[in-house]
């Protein structure tokens, strides 16, 4: 499985749509409304894509499944 960086975890977890596909599909939309002024956004969210990409949606899983990088809303609000 690929390995990730922190900066990377953070992406997905902002993106992440629960599906591997979806979380593509997101980053792939938000870099369409980024300027040349979001070089390293640019970069960061290729590499996301690209590792996604390479990865069956079985890995994806695994992933998620083990994150603790990643919060939800009630977790922020102490819920």
């Amino acid at each position: 499985m690929e390995h990730f960086t922190i900066q990377e975890l953070n992406l997905i977890c902002l993106y992440d749509t629960g599906t591997r596909i979806g979380l593509i599909n997101e980053i792939t939309n938000m870099t369409r409304e980024l300027t040349s002024e979001d070089l390293e956004l640019q970069i960061l969210s290729e590499c996301v894509i690209e590792k996604m990409s390479s990865i069956t949606d079985e890995e994806y899983d695994a992933l998620m499944r083990n994150a603790d990088f990643c919060f939800n809303e009630e977790d922020e609000y102490g819920g």
